[in-house]
């Protein structure tokens, strides 16, 4: 058969369908290589583009966060995905914004503060030194390199710069600080009647054709939630851990193998002054500053400070700025010839001139903390716990290969990666897109077990990454669509919202009854008396720290001073109840003498609104394309 079409397909027309249908192969395998379309690409800022698993793996951050502090309290509905996807997105378009800023500013940061910077991580320490092993785990938990670890903090550093650049400029002046401490410790004096649904006649009850009339009007609100059951197969790092053992011999060796790990070495705390050779510097070039760091060295000899000295020829501004501190040496954070020098140096000793990378260094010892070094009986617990965690470790990542293998090979079912890998195969109760308990509350088992394919098709999802430490696949087992609810079943909600809406619109109409009375020349006393109701009188009241509902403060102080003894009046909503509010007088507040503080404060205050309103400048002057709205 393929001869006969070989032998039809001659002439110029065949020619021409073989070219047509070869270059969307060819612009295909061209899109392939570039990787161009790997990505989806949700928003553009200027040339930068913001990809969907940025702001996934950020919302999963930012949820994973919240969970950890509010512990108990939290309540995935409170945080909806979109929400959560939203504020990261816009996170993103921000610190693009500022690192692009500041690039055309020109403000960098260095590589020595760089370095400091993730050497002073709480994260990457062990017993409070720095762990490059610590360092190298946590940066691959993150799914960076050490070089991209870098650069993320490189850009905090310089965003950070222009941050503080806007901030630490701004100043206000002792008026205005004065004018401002006069607003702000104002006092007004109120008086108020609250009106409560107890100081109504008895509300009418809906009819029966309002209550069909709202159920139908609002009949979205009456429908029961999406429900789906699910089965699924959760691996667990610290479960697994758990069933681990270790025997003596397995941790000595351990404890061999890492000892750099559980001993803690001298700390040495170093101060240097660096003098800059170019990457292209000519020989010439090079003599001059060996020259310098020699001179240097005799200033040294002769008694003056290296502190000083650092201050004034040192070419690391960041460290300069402290007699050239750079904290305590810690091993794989500086230059390796500089290592190898400040670790033969004793207490207060100069070394010769180093070269690095960076140029000549003078090094100095400024400190020496004495390490320890108890042996392995002391440290036996540590080390198993780390053991044990790294033996789980590679379990875990083998189950978890072998997990995705399974479940992608038996698509309808998880029984045989089940009986597999020895998990128990779990089963979920009825849970909606708000979620379930525990595991089955992540925004991402919900958006696995609603998606069209497990809907459908029955089919078991992905491997889930619930946090680095847990994993989870699932599978729909029933399903139940939205539908709408019999009014009988909602009927007494339906009564409670009419009578209630009726009740706070006899309570409002109350109200303004009220302060047409009032704005007529009528007194509060003689208005509140004619309707039964008590007035309170509060007396005077500040902005802040006052016994009254927030809501009656707000109110009074957003009412216009009174003019020529005519009060003022408004209303204020107390939940269910409205108070009818009056101001009486207005005292300006009280200054103090010593305001530096405020002054402070004020000028702390301005400064971070110029950043916001930088930020929207920047915003404006930008080209921000949105390609997915949440």
């Amino acid at each position: 058969m393929l001869m006969t079409i070989r032998d039809k397909a001659q002439g110029w027309i065949a020619w021409a369908i073989v070219i047509l249908i070869s270059i969307p192969f060819a612009l295909w395998g061209i899109q392939e290589y570039l990787g161009v379309g790997s990505e989806p690409v949700i928003a553009k800022v200027n040339d930068r583009e913001i990809t969907e698993s940025e702001v996934e793996s950020g919302a999963l951050r930012m949820r994973n966060n919240i969970r950890q502090q509010l512990g108990a309290q939290y309540n995935a509905d409170m945080f909806p995905e979109s929400m959560l996807r939203k504020q990261v997105l816009e996170g993103i378009v921000r610190d693009t914004l500022l690192q692009q800023a500041a690039e055309k500013l020109g403000l960098r940061a260095g590589d020595m503060m760089v370095q400091q910077t993730i050497v002073n991580i709480p994260a990457f320490q062990v017993s409070g030194q720095f762990s490059v092993e610590a360092y190298q785990r946590g940066v691959q938990l993150q799914g960076l390199s050490e070089k991209g670890f870098e650069e993320r903090i490189r850009s905090s550093l310089v965003t950070t710069q222009l941050q503080q650049s806007i901030q630490n400029s701004s100043f206000v002046t002792k008026a205005y600080a004065k004018d401002a401490e006069v607003l702000a410790n104002q006092q007004r004096r109120i008086e108020y009647v609250r009106i409560s649904s107890s100081d109504l006649a008895e509300v009418a009850k809906p009819t029966e054709e309002q209550i069909e009339a709202y159920y139908k009007k609002n009949s979205l609100s009456f429908m029961s939630q999406e429900q789906v059951k699910l089965e699924y197969l959760l691996l667990n790092l610290d479960t697994i851990a758990s069933t681990l053992k270790a025997s003596d011999d397995d941790l000595q060796a351990f404890y061999e193998q890492h000892k750099s790990e559980f001993v803690v070495p001298d700390k040495k705390r170093v101060s240097h002054i660096l003098l800059e050779i170019a990457d292209d510097a000519n020989q010439e070039s090079i003599a001059e500053t060996t020259a310098k760091a020699v001179e240097i060295i005799a200033s040294l000899s002769k008694g003056e400070s290296f502190a000083e000295l650092a201050k004034k020829y040192s070419a690391d501004i960041a460290s300069a700025e402290s007699g050239g501190d750079l904290g305590y040496l810690e091993p794989g954070v500086f230059d390796k010839a500089f290592e190898e020098a400040a670790s033969q140096l004793k207490l207060n000793e100069i070394s010769e001139p180093v070269r690095t990378r960076f140029g000549l260094h003078l090094i100095k010892i400024t400190e020496v903390q004495k390490g320890s070094d108890e042996g392995f009986a002391a440290v036996k617990k540590e080390v198993e716990n780390r053991y044990l965690k790294t033996e789980a470790e590679q379990i875990f990542f083998d189950y978890a290969e072998r997990l995705g293998n399974l479940a992608y090979e038996t698509p309808d079912s998880l029984i045989p990666a089940s009986e597999d890998i020895k998990l128990p195969l779990q089963k979920s109760d009825w849970i909606t897109r708000a979620g379930g308990e525990g595991v089955l509350s992540s925004p991402k088992v919900t958006g696995a077990a609603f998606s069209e394919e497990a809907l459908t098709q029955g089919f078991n999802s992905e491997m889930i990454e619930l946090s680095p430490n847990e994993l989870i696949v699932l599978r729909v087992v029933d399903h139940r669509a939205p539908a709408l609810k019999p009014l009988d079943d909602v009927k007494d909600d339906i009564i409670k919202q009419l009578s209630r809406q009726t009740m706070l619109a006899a309570i409002d109409a109350k109200a303004d009854d009220m302060l047409t009375a009032l704005n007529k020349g009528e007194g509060l006393g003689a208005v509140a008396s004619a309707q039964n109701l008590k007035v309170e009188q509060p007396g005077f009241i500040g902005r802040a720290g006052a016994s009254i509902d927030q809501a009656l403060v707000d109110a009074a102080f957003s009412l216009a001073s009174p003019q020529a003894g005519k009060m003022t009046y408004t209303k204020a909503s107390l939940g269910d109840d409205v108070a009818v509010v009056a101001l009486y007088e207005v005292k300006p507040g009280e200054t103090s003498e010593q305001n530096a503080q405020l002054l402070a404060m004020l000028a702390q205050q301005q400064g971070g609104d110029e950043y916001k309103l930088y930020i929207e400048s920047l915003r404006e002057k930008a080209d921000i394309e949105y390609f997915k709205e949440f």
